[in-house]
C-alpha cells in the first residue's frame, strides 16, 4: 500500500471521483500527489503555505502587478480628489469672477451717473454765474431781460 501524504489543493480539483475546492486538505497516495502537483494544484508543501489560500485563483498575481495595480488605484484617486478640489476651486473663481463683474457693472453704472450730475452741475453752475452777473451788472439785466421771455404772453 502506497503511503498516504496530506496536501494542500491550490485549486480545484477531482480526486478519486471526488471534487475539491481550493484550500482544501486532502490525503492522497504519492502518486495522486505527484499528479496535482504536475497539474498545477498542488501546494508545494505545508511548510509554504501560500498566503492566498481561499481565494479565487483568478485573482492572483505577481508582486510587480501588484505594485503596478495599487499605484493605478492610486493614481485614479488622487486624480479623482484632484479633480474635485480643482472643480471646486473653478467653481470659487467663477463666483469671484461672477462678484467682480457685477461690482464693475456697478461702478459703471455709478460713474456714468456721476458724469451725468457733473455735467448737470456744471451747466446749473453756469447758468448760477449768469444770473449772479446780471444782478451785480445793470448792462446785463437788460441783455437779461430782452432775451427773458416775459409772463403772461404768449409767443
Amino acid at each position: 500500500m502506497d503511503k498516504k501524504l496530506k496536501v494542500l489543493l491550490i485549486g480545484p480539483a477531482k480526486i478519486d471521483g471526488d471534487w475539491f475546492k481550493l484550500g482544501d486538505h486532502v490525503e492522497v497516495d504519492t502518486v495522486t500527489a505527484q499528479q496535482l502537483r504536475d497539474s498545477g494544484v498542488l501546494a508545494p508543501s505545508d511548510d509554504e503555505t501560500p498566503e492566498f489560500v481561499g481565494l479565487d485563483a483568478n485573482l492572483l498575481f505577481t508582486a510587480d502587478q501588484f505594485e503596478a495595480a495599487v499605484q493605478a488605484e492610486a493614481r485614479k484617486l488622487a486624480g479623482q480628489a484632484f479633480d474635485g478640489a480643482l472643480d471646486k476651486l473653478e467653481a470659487e473663481a467663477k463666483s469671484l469672477m461672477d462678484a467682480i463683474n457685477t461690482i464693475t457693472d456697478e461702478k459703471v453704472a455709478a460713474l456714468d451717473r456721476a458724469i451725468a450730475a457733473e455735467a448737470q452741475r456744471d451747466a446749473l453752475q453756469a447758468r448760477v454765474d449768469e444770473l449772479q452777473a446780471a444782478a451785480t451788472d445793470p448792462s446785463a439785466k437788460t441783455e437779461t431781460a430782452a432775451v427773458a421771455p416775459k409772463k403772461g404772453k404768449a409767443t
